[in-house]
């Protein structure tokens, strides 16, 4: 389990420093704010789900509590910063947006089953559309963040 956790390592701290190039459509405070809104969205969500309902179950070892922290920390809300950078863009066509919905959305479940492989989460009454709709939460309230964030830098700046 030492080589994954290892791979992950990786894959965040990459996530992490592609977050620079992010400069050219979002201002730095921009990223930061949508940074930490997406980590307290997904820790909620995950929280609710997790503690309230019982669906999802992880694994109270040491390396399974690094593997969903760094994959649902790090790894997801990097992934969903440039997703969004994505979606606003003005380049991309509709479609594309569409496109790149669809594969963050079966990005995410991929990598909830492979920890499920792993053993790290354990689906109780859990599927797909469950995942899905979780993830169109966040990503919806995410935007919509962003989009208000914009909106109100704009204003204070043109002051």
């Amino acid at each position: 389990m030492t080589l994954p956790l290892i791979a992950l390592s990786a894959l965040a701290a990459a996530g992490l420093y592609s977050l620079r190039f992010l400069r050219n459509s979002f201002r730095t405070v921009e990223i930061a704010a949508a940074f930490m809104i997406l980590c307290s969205l997904i820790i909620e969500v995950y929280g609710m789900i997790t503690l309230n309902l019982d669906l999802l179950n992880h694994s109270s070892t040491f390396t399974g509590y690094w593997y969903i922290n760094l994959y649902l920390l790090i790894l997801v809300p990097c992934v969903t910063l440039w997703l969004i950078a994505g979606l606003f863009s003005p380049a991309v066509p509709f479609f594309a947006k569409g496109l790149l919905i669809a594969a963050w959305l079966c990005g995410n479940y991929g990598g909830e089953l492979l920890m499920d492989a792993w053993g790290i989460l354990t689906f109780d009454h859990w599927n797909m559309a469950y995942s899905s709709l979780d993830w169109l939460i966040i990503l919806t309230l995410s935007v919509c963040f962003i989009y208000g964030f914009r909106t109100m830098w704009r204003k204070q700046v043109s002051r």
